[in-house]
């Protein structure tokens, strides 16, 4: 098993193109791609925030979905994933704690 990084402005839907010859070859992907925005709260409360992060995700899966094999897909997150931008969280925050529902800037729910 071998593994290689693709350098990739993933804000454009056509960033992976130049690549396609490599994609049919991947099988697992460790996203951990982020775009922030100024301000703890407001960055990651603000519509532009989910639907940039939204459309990377979306701009590197679809392409993956139609030319690879793929079978596993990480999202590496931190700890506003757990909420820490909107409230106390404890340390060591576990995923058995209590979820937190919010409606992002986007209009969906996100479960915290």
């Amino acid at each position: 098993m071998s593994s290689a990084g693709i350098e990739a402005d993933l804000r454009d839907p056509a960033a992976l193109a130049p690549h396609a010859e490599h994609l049919h070859d991947v099988t697992h992907v460790v996203f951990a791609a982020l775009h922030e925005q100024p301000g703890l709260v407001a960055g990651w409360t603000s519509p532009e925030h989910g639907e940039v992060n939204h459309s990377m995700l979306r701009h590197v899966i679809a392409p993956l979905c139609s030319s690879a094999d793929l079978s596993h897909i990480t999202l590496l997150q931190g700890g506003k994933a757990y909420g820490v931008h909107l409230h106390d969280v404890p340390i060591p925050a576990r995923e058995r704690m209590p979820a937190t529902t919010t409606r992002t800037s986007t209009g969906s729910r996100r479960t915290t």
